[in-house]
């Protein structure tokens, strides 16, 4: 994995030609795989590795008919009983939401809007760690929202002022 973190830099410069292939290879074999690692105890690492995906795949992911199965990995990994996996979840979760702010429109879509925020909605954090780790994720995507957070206070930001 290490090898692949370092080496990312250099693909994310031919990133049109790896997430055509990647497209594929994901609908067809990765996301199975994934999801193999994820039952077989090797969620960290499925998680990282689900995240670099999702950077190689680019705007790719924008209008591919693979975001519904690829967030069945981290939704696996927020269900999960162990507090680490969560982590790891929502540092997944922060790759997700760079995703999407790569391009304005997509990040302040309604139902992206809705699809980031089911997570934070819905996942109570019972220890500092899990609770550190969903907010900087929160934090990251208020952020990402830019100029467009005020179309989503309501939906975005009370939540958050009244999270306990």
């Amino acid at each position: 994995m290490v090898a692949v973190e370092m080496g990312l830099t250099a693909m994310m410069q031919h990133q049109a030609e790896f997430s055509k292939n990647l497209e594929e290879d994901l609908k067809t074999l990765l996301i199975g795989e994934l999801h193999k690692l994820m039952l077989a105890g090797e969620e960290s690492y499925a998680l990282k590795v689900w995240g670099v995906y999702i950077k190689l795949l680019g705007k790719t992911l924008h209008r591919s008919v693979l975001i519904n199965p690829l967030l069945r990995v981290p939704q696996q990994g927020f269900r999960h009983p162990s507090s680490a996996v969560k982590c790891a979840a929502f540092g997944a979760w922060k790759t997700l939401i760079d995703n999407f702010a790569l391009s304005p429109d997509v990040i302040a879509d309604h139902s992206r809007v809705k699809l980031i925020m089911q997570v934070f909605a819905r996942l109570n954090a019972k220890d500092e760690s899990l609770a550190m780790a969903k907010l900087d994720a929160w934090w990251l995507f208020l952020s990402r929202l830019g100029t467009k957070l005020p179309l989503y206070f309501e939906q975005v930001c009370i939540l958050l002022i009244t999270w306990q």
